[in-house]
């Protein structure tokens, strides 16, 4: 794709000319021969097949490289080639049906240019907040105690809303937090699932979430990845099972095993009782 885009972006460019140069001629064609206007010259002239190669060449130039660029430039091409037309018609109808359509097709991609420099904006900040929070933020780690489904989805990946336990670990008192993360659709959190949490300690309801981890990543944030994915050891399996069905209520009152972990083990433990002789 990088080889080509030189060749897509003259292409988009020849092509959006060709269509805008069209279609401004073909605008000032519209009103000739009626009172006051220029006569009509002889046939359609070379713009009405100006116009349809210009379009077609458009859209293929997005194929070869022109991307984003061509695409927009397509209404760009149509909102000022209208805009000419209707400046320089003496016909009131085509002007102002020129000067509607034309602003219209301007207007497009100015706004879409000023959203993605806006989205560019928003996503530079939250990764300089990012990296605030792993250098000199507080670490801790986050027990997955809620998972909600937003309907949102971007890639065919899902955005969901997760509520966790967050454990500090330098013996601060824990805090429940929210966050809406986009997630992987294979690896979509589930109550219970441990995550690298790195918080605001001035106001630690502002969080980060660690849900990757590449092998060039400081040692100190492996650590906490690693220190998340260990999982609390449950009660050992040997002593009075009603201690350990007392600890096991500790673990799962802090967040620390997930309700079915919690279930399960009681379960478990509560049969020990029960093969007991009294």
């Amino acid at each position: 794709m990088k080889r080509h885009a030189p060749l897509g972006l003259l292409l988009g460019l020849a092509g959006n000319f060709a269509l805008g140069y069209a279609l401004y001629r073909l605008l000032l064609l519209g009103g000739c021969g009626e009172p006051g206007q220029p006569p009509c010259p002889e046939g359609p002239g070379w713009a009405v097949v100006l116009l349809p190669a210009g379009i077609i060449v458009s859209i293929v130039s997005t194929f070869l490289g022109g991307g984003a660029l061509a695409f927009l430039g397509t209404f760009l091409a149509v909102g000022v080639g209208s805009l000419a037309a209707a400046f320089r018609t003496t016909h009131d109808e085509i002007r102002g049906f020129a000067t509607l359509f034309g602003a219209v097709f301007a207007a497009v991609p100015l706004l879409l240019l000023l959203l993605g420099l806006w989205l560019r904006r928003g996503a530079k900040a939250k990764r300089r907040e990012a990296e605030r929070l792993v250098t000199g933020g507080g670490k801790a780690v986050g027990t997955v105690l809620e998972v909600r489904d937003t309907g949102v989805t971007i890639n065919e990946d899902p955005r969901v809303a997760l509520k966790l336990r967050i454990e500090p670990t330098d013996g601060a008192p824990a805090f429940v937090g929210e966050k809406t993360i986009t997630v992987s659709r294979v690896r979509i959190p589930r109550p219970g699932d441990r995550f690298p949490i790195w918080y605001d300690p001035a106001a630690p309801t502002r969080f980060g979430i660690g849900t990757d981890v590449s092998p060039e990543a400081p040692p100190e944030v492996r650590a906490l990845f690693e220190q998340a994915a260990a999982r609390p050891a449950e009660p050992a399996p040997s002593g009075d099972p009603f201690e350990q069905i007392e600890r096991l209520h500790r673990l799962h009152a802090s967040g620390a095993i997930t309700d079915a972990e919690y279930e399960a083990t009681k379960a478990r433990l509560l049969a020990q009782i029960g093969e007991i002789p009294r």
